[in-house]
């Protein structure tokens, strides 16, 4: 999960970890909501390619 959350022009950090210092404590989230899909489209795919990622709602 934490990939998803850091970004390559922050250097690969989240801007949690840049304000804060540290990382973040992702044991008080929980899922809810129904599943949901992430759109993974992009230009160099081809028809079998999955053109969507399963996701879940992640919050306090």
């Amino acid at each position: 999960m934490w990939e998803e959350v850091s970004s390559t022009i922050l250097h690969n950090k989240s801007p949690y970890q840049l304000l804060f210092d540290q990382d973040p404590d992702f044991n008080g989230l929980k899922v809810f909501g129904p599943l949901c899909f992430a759109s993974t489209i992009s230009s160099h795919m081809t028809k079998l390619d999955a053109s969507a990622k399963n996701m879940c709602f992640l919050g306090l």
